[in-house]
């Protein structure tokens, strides 16, 4: 257990005040320290500040029994001490972790691109959560998921960022309820962007004139496989795929662009 008291002495080192963090919804650059990142994180939801971040995991070597046991970073990193930093998953009720793998590395497992919170507790896995003996365990954070996508390998984007802080980041926005998982968008405008609302409405507009008489706007943390923090603006949803394609080819005959999601 001695991974752990110096887990605890790395975060009573960082109580001391911090450079000013974004404000709510304004994503923070790309750390160049992910230990001192993770540890900034867990700092802040110890202390009950609230932030939803985005992170890029890879799963551990298939051969290994830990299915929810991830490192942070992607599986093409050359530096073993990159792949240092592990996170326990911890899937909200109805988020559900890819888990095919990418194709990139098959030595390794799923790479996912991740939103959620970290929960403030560092332990050691459970046996169900890492291989070997738990007592024996590298400690962990654990990280509360909200949304899991497999990570695309042409994605550009840094690999850790903070999205939201503050009031921003402790509100609750309630899922969709219905079977309605298939989306067809046509449309995802920055969250917190002045002119997003507008464009957001005019879109949906154009859709009802159009015909599509289900068009609507939503906050894109409604569906838990979409990534925050978006108004998406989707011509329908559906119960099935096929549904979602019909609408989708008649939008393509009417110009609009558009692609379908599986939303949860």
């Amino acid at each position: 257990m001695k991974s752990l008291a110096l887990w605890l002495t790395c975060l009573s080192l960082l109580w001391l005040p911090l450079a000013a963090r974004a404000e709510s919804g304004a994503p923070t650059p790309e750390s160049t320290d992910t230990g001192k990142w993770i540890r900034e994180r867990v700092r802040n939801a110890s202390q009950g500040q609230p932030e939803r971040v985005r992170l890029h995991v890879t799963g551990c070597m298939p051969s290994a029994t830990c299915p929810t046991w991830f490192y942070v970073g992607r599986a093409d990193v050359e530096d073993d001490e990159e792949r240092s930093h592990g996170v326990i998953l911890l899937p909200e009720k109805g988020v559900v972790l890819p888990t095919r793998q990418s194709g990139r590395e098959a030595s390794w497992g799923p790479e996912l691109v991740i939103e959620g919170s970290f929960t403030g507790v560092v332990r050691a896995p459970k046996t169900s959560e890492g291989s070997g003996d738990p007592d024996s365990a590298e400690p962990s954070p654990e990280f509360k998921v909200a949304s899991a996508m497999l990570l695309h390998p042409s994605r550009n984007e840094p690999t850790l960022q903070v999205l939201l802080s503050g009031e921003e980041a402790r509100k609750q926005v309630s899922p969709f309820g219905d079977k309605r998982r298939w989306l067809v968008l046509v449309s995802n405008k920055p969250l917190f962007e002045p002119e997003s609302e507008k464009q957001s409405q005019d879109a949906k507009k154009q859709l009802l004139e159009a015909g599509f008489k289900d068009a609507e706007v939503f906050d894109s943390r409604k569906a838990p496989q979409l990534l925050c923090c978006y108004l998406s603006v989707a011509a329908g949803r559906y119960e099935t795929e096929a549904q979602a394609q019909t609408t989708l080819k008649a939008l393509k005959k009417k110009g609009f662009q558009a692609y379908i999601r599986q939303g949860w």
